[in-house]
């Protein structure tokens, strides 16, 4: 699969979304089994694909001032 974007904001990613319709890519387990090909041969999902595994806005646990607790869409199980 080529990927297609791989932005260092989610300033950027929000942008690309609108303007190119790139998909977002964080673990690729959709994508990847969605659009799987032959052994050894990358899947190509036909449409933008952007990695946004790498966005520190999208990552952490931290509780907010009422209480709650607010976990964002990247983190991982172990964090």
């Amino acid at each position: 699969m080529a990927v297609n974007y791989v932005p260092e904001t989610l300033e950027e990613a929000l942008l690309l979304r609108k303007a190119e319709k790139a998909v977002p890519l964080a673990g690729g387990t959709d994508i990847m089994v969605q659009h799987r090909r032959a052994q050894g041969i990358a899947p190509n999902p036909g449409f933008p694909v952007m990695v946004i595994s790498g966005l520190k806005e999208l990552k952490g646990i931290r509780k907010l001032e009422d209480g709650s607790v607010e976990i964002m869409a990247l983190t991982t199980a172990a964090e």
